[in-house]
């Protein structure tokens, strides 16, 4: 649908509603005299003028957001699309600026070398991959906030998708480049505090677990606390009293995020591994101080074409050989090799492989959580 296809909707939306009935007036169609017709086509550009004021009304809030703007779901204006790809954007971007250095100061071979270089830094092999974190920063937009001014439940996920992104890009560039690709299986939210309206906060990813398909990543929304805070002195007896608002007040429906995890449980309540799992998850204090909003669990796969690549192979074969072997080894390579002679899955080390198990408990406890709730009925 083009743009004048949808001011034309926006337009017949405005003139049908109750607000706009005041502008609209339609002469007999019996009158031809000239003072009639002069109504009449003062009438129409009335009408067209309201109409004008009307979508401006509706389209101005939105553009003044800046991260949704007007027929943002059309492939024509892609904006949220490319903040999605904004990431493989900036490293394109540096790749040909590399290029276009070497080209101009290098020589072939030197060109080669430089190109190989570039390529092994901005790959995380040898790295370890629990101490990796990526973080993506944004705001709470009008647009992504619901009637309570709170950034809306819906608005986690869509910001998730350009922060999921950049962090697969740090994690397994080559991967990319040899032609593979993330598939998101599933994703777990955990809501504990509100974000308010305008307010700046990170989504901070890093690698939680993986087992032979899946890789478990967490995901924290958090906002850093104020550069100035100011020291209050509060009781350790204080206790807080709920508000009512008076008996004759008009009803105003609100709709509140629990400040925690901790609920008291009722006679025949039972607690799930999975709540305990998001416990021991949100237990855990950034080192910076910030405050947690949200956590969330995301699980990926790596593809290429319809062929699942194990993680362990992925994390650690990445910068290792040409892109057209790598192709040929994720591609179905891999299964040629004997069980007992797969050099990857003993590759990372004892370290990691014991932070591995660690964390692989807590996330499959969230996953069989929600794999049980599909019996229920």
């Amino acid at each position: 649908m083009s743009d004048v296809e949808q001011l034309r909707r926006w337009k017949g939306r405005v003139l049908s509603a109750s607000s706009a009935r005041f502008f609209i007036y339609t002469p007999p169609t019996s009158a031809t005299s000239p003072n009639s017709r002069s109504a009449a086509l003062y009438i129409t550009r009335r009408n067209e003028l309201a109409t004008s004021i009307a979508i401006a009304c509706h389209v101005t809030p939105s553009v003044l957001a800046k991260s949704a703007p007007p027929s943002h779901y059309h492939y024509h204006v892609p904006y949220p699309k490319f903040r999605v790809f904004l990431p493989v954007f900036q490293l394109r971007g540096r790749y040909l600026l590399l290029r276009a250095y070497g080209r101009l100061f290098y020589s072939r071979e030197a060109r080669a070398k430089l190109k190989a270089e570039w390529h092994e830094s901005i790959s995380p092999i040898g790295s370890n991959p629990f101490e990796m974190s990526v973080s993506y920063r944004t705001w709470a937009g009008p647009d992504d906030c619901d009637f309570n001014l709170h950034l809306s439940n819906s608005c986690y996920a869509k910001n998730l998708d350009a922060a999921r992104f950049k962090t697969a890009l740090a994690y397994f560039p080559t991967f990319f480049r040899a032609g593979g690709w993330l598939g998101l299986g599933a994703t777990h939210y955990s809501f504990l505090r509100e974000i308010p309206i305008f307010s700046r906060y990170e989504i901070r990813l890093s690698m939680m677990s993986w087992d032979n398909k899946w890789i478990y990543v967490v995901i924290r929304y958090v906002t850093l606390p104020p550069k100035r805070k100011r020291t209050r002195t509060t009781s350790p007896n204080h206790k807080s009293t709920a508000t009512f608002p008076p008996a004759d007040a008009a009803p105003f429906p609100t709709l509140h995020t629990g400040s925690g995890l901790a609920t008291p449980s009722g006679p025949g309540t039972l607690t799930p591994p999975t709540a305990a799992a998001l416990v021991a998850l949100a237990a855990r204090e950034e080192p910076d101080g910030a405050t947690l909003h949200c956590l969330s669990i995301s699980e990926m796969c790596c593809k290429v074409g319809r062929i699942t690549v194990p993680p362990p192979l992925v994390l650690a074969a990445d910068a290792r050989g040409s892109l057209e072997t790598l192709r040929a080894f994720y591609a179905g390579g891999w299964r040629e090799v004997p069980e007992g002679a797969r050099w990857w899955e003993n590759a990372l080390g004892r370290e990691i492989e014991e932070r591995r198990l660690a964390g692989l408990g807590c996330v499959q406890a969230v996953r069989r959580g929600m794999e049980e709730a599909r019996t229920i009925v």
